[in-house]
């Protein structure tokens, strides 16, 4: 039935067109598209990194900062610390406004207590009320240990 050889040749390559040229074709076709993505990138988006010098550290969860405003005293957690910094979350609403100063109080099992100064650097609203990323200001002399004794029992992201 098939005696002209040619013809032999030429259907066995229509199954090596379709396993090894057409892959082949598509990949080259989105070559240009991840070029232009590599060299035509958002540099904002790439460098997104942290600028911190300090790692971050979860804080246990019973850690607590009691903030004072004005001679009212309000209860937050404390999400994370780091020997300049730290996180506080369910704060209530009043404390949404702009305060340039806050002079809380770290506390630990209710018993370990450190007065911090932070100024707030920003809020965000979540559901569970208002998150707060602080700079402290001042700290005490223990608050360097605090740090490296949280660093030592718990994990750093």
């Amino acid at each position: 039935m098939f005696s002209n050889p040619d013809l032999i040749i030429y259907l066995w390559l229509f199954p090596i067109a379709l396993i090894l040229i057409i892959p082949l074709a598509l990949a080259s076709a989105n070559l240009p598209l991840t070029l232009l993505r590599t060299f035509f990138r958002n540099p904002s988006k790439s460098e997104e990194h942290e600028k911190r010098q300090h790692p971050r550290v979860v804080s246990p969860k019973d850690t607590v900062a009691e903030i004072s405003v004005n001679g009212t005293t309000y209860t937050a957690l404390v999400c994370n610390i780091s020997r300049f910094g730290i996180q506080l979350k369910n704060l209530p609403e009043k404390l949404s406004h702009e305060i340039d100063k806050l002079t809380i109080t770290v506390k630990q099992y209710g018993i370990i207590g450190h007065d911090l100064i932070v100024r707030p650097k920003w809020m965000l609203l979540t559901d569970s009320g208002y998150q707060l990323g602080a700079e402290i200001a001042d700290a005490p002399a223990g608050w360097g240990d605090y740090i490296l004794q949280t660093e030592r029992t718990h994990q750093s992201y």
